[in-house]
């Protein structure tokens, strides 16, 4: 009986894992980046197409210097979706983080009204 169940469960694995698996194609390099002044919170959408996914594999928030530069080391904090990428400095997401095709929202929460700037990178793939 436990070798009949053996059989049974492997085919079934084998049947059902032979249709999850779908190659992935490079794409594109994504650099994607979000500023605003004058608010608390700072959204931009991103839409990814069907057929494609993307591997976000870092992101960048600071504070826009009165030079031009960017300041590090601010409390502020950058999102995508529910994934809270950055807190001031730290990076509190692990990476990388994949997402599916649909749209995503980019927040950054802003814990004072000067100019904020923030960036995520990553790779696009073609799914086939």
């Amino acid at each position: 009986m436990k070798r009949l169940f053996n059989i049974l469960f492997f085919t079934l694995l084998v049947s059902f894992g032979g249709y999850a698996q779908n190659e992935l194609e490079f794409g594109r390099v994504i650099n994607e980046t979000l500023t605003g002044t004058g608010s608390s919170v700072y959204t931009k959408s991103i839409t990814i197409p069907q057929g494609k996914i993307w591997k976000i594999t870092f992101a960048s928030l600071g504070r826009q210097g009165t030079q031009g530069g960017v300041q590090s080391g601010v409390t502020s904090q950058l999102s995508i979706d529910n994934f809270h990428l950055k807190s001031g400095s730290n990076t509190i997401s692990e990476f990388p983080i994949w997402l599916d095709s649909g749209t995503h929202t980019l927040y950054i929460y802003a814990n004072d009204l000067t100019p904020h700037v923030a960036a995520i990178n990553g790779i696009e793939f073609i799914l086939r």
